[in-house]
């Protein structure tokens, strides 16, 4: 036998035992534990490629999504988002619009118990637009209202920002392959870099995929996903220490991230201003930012007269009646629950500074 036949047999061989030790892994791993199960597994079914905004739902897609042990069904309208499709042009009712992520998307819960669902059920005289997509940041919120979310001209405008937000508005990646639009301050206005973004290859496609529905596979990729959190949030912290020589008390922003988030809430509030004189911008504070980071970010818009919600005052992060089994994610009771709080917000005057 040759040294080069030789060569081949023990790679062969060195491919087969990872693929069989891998195999019995995600046995062990599906029996004994279930907190590795993907927590996003399948979302990419609903997604195309934008090369504006990196993905976006796929109009008229649908579908069972399976997460952590519960099955939702899940319909997009004509134009990509949950619910029924809202005519631009007003119709009389007053109108209602939702940016943000899988919290507003419905990560966990069906169409119907959404909470632009739930909150449309109370208030008759309203309709609701939905416009959440799962993984989306701030930035990414901000061009999909510049693109897509003035044209409804709602009389209130809501933004739902929680913790991983921050991190992610530096990020000019996702979930390791998807390219995403980003912003830099640069002489002291906004510039958007990263665009036109560049569509996965298939055998990226091919690898979040198998990802997504592996245990061993989803666990390692948070793993990895967390190590670079904490690097970024290093860096962040480093960057913010000559801000921080002051023994004074650090406020919102302490750091890059947090700077160019708050400068991506003064943006959207000039942006609905600008398109519907007397709108409403209301940013609510997911109860998952914690009550310090809560505290931190509302005198922050409350000093830019930004109307905000802490939705920690009325849900607590622990509560597992209000969150489906993977601890973050509202259940149908929490999109309620955080409808009613909208309702109630918007029946009253604006708070004022």
């Amino acid at each position: 036998m040759s040294a080069k036949t030789r060569w081949m047999l023990n790679v062969l061989l060195a491919v087969g035992s990872l693929g069989v030790s891998l195999a019995v892994m995600e046995v062990v791993a599906r029996l004994f534990l279930p907190q590795w199960a993907p927590r996003t597994a399948r979302l990419t079914q609903f997604w195309r490629f934008d090369p504006h905004l990196g993905w976006l739902n796929a109009p008229n897609s649908s579908g069972r999504f399976d997460a952590l042990g519960f099955r939702s069904a899940v319909n997009h309208n004509a134009r990509g988002f949950r619910g029924p499709v809202v005519p631009y042009q007003r119709t009389g009712s007053r109108r209602l619009l939702v940016l943000g992520d899988s919290f507003v998307w419905g990560f966990g819960v069906s169409d119907e118990e959404t909470l632009t669902e739930a909150f449309t059920r109370m208030q008759p005289g309203w309709e609701a637009v939905n416009l959440g997509v799962s993984g989306f940041s701030t930035d990414q919120e901000l061009l999909l209202y510049q693109a897509e979310g003035r044209r409804y001209q709602a009389d209130a405008v809501v933004l739902m920002l929680c913790s991983n937000d921050i991190p992610n508005n530096l990020a000019s990646t996702a979930y390791l392959i998807y390219g995403k639009p980003v912003f830099r301050e640069r002489g002291g206005e906004l510039e958007l870099l990263n665009q036109p973004l560049k569509k996965p290859s298939w055998p990226g496609y091919a690898a979040a995929s198998l990802t997504s529905r592996s245990y061993v596979l989803s666990a390692a990729s948070r793993v990895v996903s967390d190590w670079r959190k904490q690097i970024s949030s290093r860096r962040a912290r480093e960057a913010a220490r000559p801000q921080a020589s002051s023994n004074a008390p650090q406020g919102f922003p302490r750091n890059p991230a947090e700077s160019i988030t708050g400068r991506l809430l003064v943006e959207l509030k000039r942006a609905v201003a600008a398109r519907q004189p007397g709108a409403r911008f209301v940013v609510v504070l997911v109860e998952d930012l914690g009550a310090e980071g809560t505290r931190l970010i509302g005198d922050y818009l409350r000093e830019r007269e930004i109307e905000y919600i802490p939705l920690i005052d009325y849900i607590a992060p622990d509560a597992p009646a209000l969150h489906v089994s993977d601890g973050l994610h509202w259940s149908a009771r929490g999109h309620e629950t955080v409808a009613r709080v909208l309702a109630a917000r918007l029946a009253a005057e604006p708070a004022r500074p």
